[in-house]
């Protein structure tokens, strides 16, 4: 696996079939914040726009991959404080 400088460490994977429905999880290391609180934040458009490229890089990786995704709401998404902050 090509382990790039942003991935992410994958704890676990677990998977269960429910009425012929596979439902799966995927376990990911904590991160320090969610975006909502990273927006209340008082960054600089440097910044802000570093993290708007990285989620954007990272939707685009997704898509690519053929993965569905929904995200419901800002915290939801989980970041890394050191990726905005200095």
């Amino acid at each position: 696996m090509n382990k790039g400088k942003n991935s992410i460490k994958l704890q676990c994977y677990l998977y269960y079939y429910s009425f012929f429905v596979c439902i799966s999880y995927i376990v990911m290391e904590l991160m320090d914040a969610n975006l909502c609180q990273v927006i209340q934040m008082e960054l600089d458009h440097e910044r802000m726009s570093y993290l708007l490229y990285q989620m954007l890089c990272g939707i685009k990786h997704l898509h690519s991959a053929g993965i569905i995704h929904r995200v419901s709401e800002l915290s939801s998404v989980h970041v890394a404080l050191c990726l905005v902050l200095p």
